[in-house]
């Protein structure tokens, strides 16, 4: 940048490189931009409005507005200095943009999580930061019973950073039931424009059918269920070095008597150091697993 004044003007020239710029008006060349201030004799357009000792010529839209004609670039105004250390902002035609992820977290057995929705920025948010609003809707997945709804949500991403999440809390339960879902929209955002403000948040179902000892074994020889992933619950009455017996509960029986109720399961999580306690889950697959149940008893 150079400074070329005369007695009643002053000249501000953007160059691109260290050659003295000859002239009364050097305009072109090596010169990239040039600022006439009040009365100077060469500007681009017209000149700025006159100056004093406390005012000053100041860019307008925080410096990025430049279309060649110093008078309407700029404003006249009290002069405030700024340096390497005041905030940047990105002129031109690059854009905060703003965008919401998809989203999905298994529902649980009791109590709520958490569906979290990721906010992104496509740059860092200037220095004023971005402040959005945000809601909720149905899909498949019902507002009360299924989450907890959100009408006038608020999140803010602070000066300098890209990212902030958006929280949804989810209503576990134990009901074997499809995979639900529900919809997060950003409704407004100040500070950044809106690419893609809808994202599907999914809730996974973990629940699974209990298939009664009765009905694995069937009435007869061989097992209709054989080959199949199926979890069931009973009564351990035995231990074996690599697994289990388990026998039906009273409220389980399907009242006939042979073959007896029971069956045998290699876990491989299930404890070893101690027989297994009454009221494990195990899945019949290979190899098995083990979940606890909720209520078996002891025999």
């Amino acid at each position: 940048m150079k400074l070329l004044r005369t007695l009643f003007s002053l000249l501000v020239a953007l160059v691109t490189n260290t050659t003295l710029l000859a002239g009364t008006c050097p305009l072109g060349g090596a010169v990239v931009d040039l600022v006439g201030f009040g009365s100077a004799n060469c500007f681009e357009g017209a000149p700025t409005g006159a100056l004093s000792n406390t005012n000053a010529a100041i860019r307008k839209d925080e410096g990025c507005t430049d279309t060649g004609n110093n008078f309407a670039d700029f404003s006249v105004a009290a002069a405030a200095p700024r340096n390497s250390a005041s905030p940047a902002k990105t002129c031109g035609t690059s854009r905060t943009l703003l965008s919401v992820a998809d989203a999905s977290a298994p529902e649980g057995q009791a109590g709520t999580s958490a569906l979290a929705f990721l906010v992104t920025l496509s740059q860092p948010a200037g220095p004023a930061g971005v402040v959005l609003r945000w809601s909720t809707a149905d899909g498949s997945a019902i507002a009360g019973s299924d989450y907890a709804a959100v009408a006038a949500g608020e999140a803010r991403i602070p000066a300098g950073a890209d990212r902030v999440e958006l929280t949804v809390q989810v209503a576990g339960d134990g009901i074997e039931e499809a995979d639900e879902t529900l919809q997060v929209t950003v409704t407004s955002a100040t500070g950044a424009e809106i690419a893609d403000g809808v994202a599907t948040g999914t809730v996974l179902n973990d629940d699974f059918p209990i298939v009664p000892i009765a009905q694995i074994q069937g009435a007869g020889e061989r097992s209709s269920l054989t080959g199949r992933v199926v979890a069931t619950r009973g009564i351990v009455t035995g231990r074996k070095a690599n697994g289990f017996f388990i026998q039906s509960r009273d409220v389980d029986a399907d009242g006939d008597p042979p073959p007896p109720r029971a069956c045998s399961s290699s876990c491989a999580r299930c404890p070893r150091s101690s027989p297994p306690a009454a009221g494990w889950w195990c899945a019949a697959r290979s190899p098995s697993s083990c979940r606890r149940a909720t209520r078996a008893r002891r025999r």
